[in-house]
């Protein structure tokens, strides 16, 4: 079986990379780039192993917004797979409902 990896980004040139490394270290990894808007539907259609999700989205006017943190959410309750957050946004560091690594102690 195949491992499937899902990538989420409004930008899709951001991941090619990154997508084209997986293919070439793991042959035979099923990989797919969606935007935001599509991404639910690829998660129910996909059924993932990982999931690398850019954090912050590009609007109209140059304006950055938290999409990610939306939809890690929902994959958290829903459709529980490991999901790798990331984000080219400097902006994402100010966001207090962007994703961060906690500590219990």
């Amino acid at each position: 079986m195949p491992l499937k990896v899902l990538f989420i980004d409004d930008e899709p040139a951001n991941v090619l990379p990154a997508k084209e490394e997986v293919e070439t270290v793991i042959p035979g990894t099923e990989t797919e780039i969606v935007n935001f808007e599509q991404s639910a539907n690829a998660i129910e259609r996909m059924q993932q192993d990982v999931i690398v999700l850019d954090v912050m989205k590009n609007e109209q006017g140059g304006v950055q917004v938290n999409a990610g943190s939306e939809i890690g959410l929902s994959v958290w309750q829903q459709h529980f797979c490991p999901l790798i957050f990331y984000t080219a946004s400097h902006e994402a560091g100010d966001d207090p409902q962007a994703p961060t690594r906690r500590s219990d102690s």
